[in-house]
């Protein structure tokens, strides 16, 4: 039986994870999907379930169109090594507690 509250839509998009717990990051990172409450993020970090984190993602690189994103860590699988794969990353879902779409002007304010 299928218990989301919102699909998912499957969507690999290039991200920055920018902040760990309020703490300035630039962990680079990619999505698998996304909802409206949550997002599946890949990456080469793994974070304890609890930790707040934040993201940017790029969705159209030409208009300079990101998606901010702040949510906590709700669990991670490890890695599992792929073929053709950069790396190991680890799977890592997180539930939503905003977001935001921004264009370039945006990002240096919500840098800060």
């Amino acid at each position: 039986m299928e218990r989301r509250v919102a699909p998912r839509f499957p969507l690999q998009l290039t991200a920055r994870i920018t902040a760990v717990s309020r703490e300035p990051a630039d962990i680079p990172a990619r999505t698998t999907n996304i909802s409206r409450v949550g997002v599946l993020l890949l990456s080469a970090r793994t974070f304890p379930a609890g930790t707040t984190l934040e993201l940017v993602v790029n969705l159209h690189a030409e208009l300079h169109l990101r998606l901010f994103f702040k949510g906590k860590v709700v669990w991670v699988q490890p890695p599992v090594p792929q073929p053709m794969s950069p790396g190991e990353e680890y799977c890592i879902a997180i539930a939503l507690e905003e977001y935001e779409f921004l264009q370039a002007e945006s990002l240096a304010a919500n840098a800060s």
